[in-house]
């Protein structure tokens, strides 16, 4: 039997058609020896239909143009959708890192057919700092929580006596500590997405706006003028311009997040 009709062989326990089979085919042909192959993604359920074809490739050679040279391979056969991973074993980034704690479910080698993927006991080390910070941005949102339920009948509109004063400073520095620790969470995913990290606050959220986590830049960029107004001003002198707005609407928005972040650490944990 053929490399070919081997390789093949190896990729009909998974769901592609045959013009699939027969475009990965060459694409693994052309591959080095010692390179790995497998399928992640939903091709490996069978109970799906479609969805692009998730490749993901260990290797030394870890270049864009290798990567766009193996697509132009397959879709010179096929007009599916591929996407290549190519990862150095022995050189792993954060964000690819971070990538593949989220793997559950992949392939036999495609080539050997054996059952050798390398990542199942890596050590997550930088996930588990992640995880850490993640955590603590969800208690520093819970307490903000706490903080804005307490002050929800007070009138601001009207004079602040002594008792309101102590809770609205409370919700206040708890607004501070939360927008601190959410974008300092921010920047850390930034860095394991990226592998670097973003020049301006106005890049940071527009990064964490394409991945869903926030909808809208430019009201990040108001929350941040504000936490660093409240950072300045005398309490009794920020009550009237802006305090109302912080604390029914942005610290809401801090609120929003605690879902979020609280999936992330699920599936970073699976």
């Amino acid at each position: 039997m053929s490399n070919y009709e081997i390789i093949y062989n190896n990729l009909n326990q998974y769901r592609l058609d045959e013009s699939e089979k027969k475009a990965l085919t060459l694409l693994l042909m052309n591959l080095n020896p010692y390179e790995k192959p497998y399928l992640i993604g939903s091709r490996l359920d069978s109970t799906k239909a479609g969805g692009d074809i998730d490749l993901m490739i260990v290797t030394k050679k870890v270049e864009y143009e290798y990567s766009e040279f193996l697509k132009n391979i397959f879709q010179h056969s096929c007009n599916e959708k591929i996407d290549i991973l190519l990862i150095n074993e022995n050189e792993i980034s954060e964000s690819n890192e971070l990538f593949l704690k989220t793997i559950t479910n992949f392939s036999k080698n495609l080539i050997s057919n054996e059952s050798d993927y390398p990542f199942q006991n890596i050590n997550f080390s930088k996930i588990d700092h992640l995880l850490n910070i993640i955590d603590k941005s969800v208690n520093s949102i819970i307490k903000l929580e706490f903080a804005v339920n307490r002050i929800k009948e007070i009138d601001i509109s009207k004079p602040i006596d002594e008792e309101e004063m102590i809770l609205l400073d409370g919700e206040t520095a708890r607004f501070q500590r939360a927008y601190e620790k959410v974008v300092y969470f921010f920047k850390t995913y930034d860095r394991f997405l990226k592998g670097e990290s973003s020049p301006t606050h106005r890049d940071l959220f527009l990064n964490m706006q394409k991945i869903g986590l926030i909808d809208n830049v430019e009201f990040w960029m108001n929350i941040r003028k504000t936490r660093n107004q409240i950072a300045h001003i005398y309490l009794e002198d920020f009550l009237e311009s802006t305090t109302k707005f912080t604390v029914k609407i942005m610290s809401n928005k801090l609120i929003e997040l605690k879902d979020k972040l609280i999936n992330i650490k699920n599936n970073l944990n699976k």
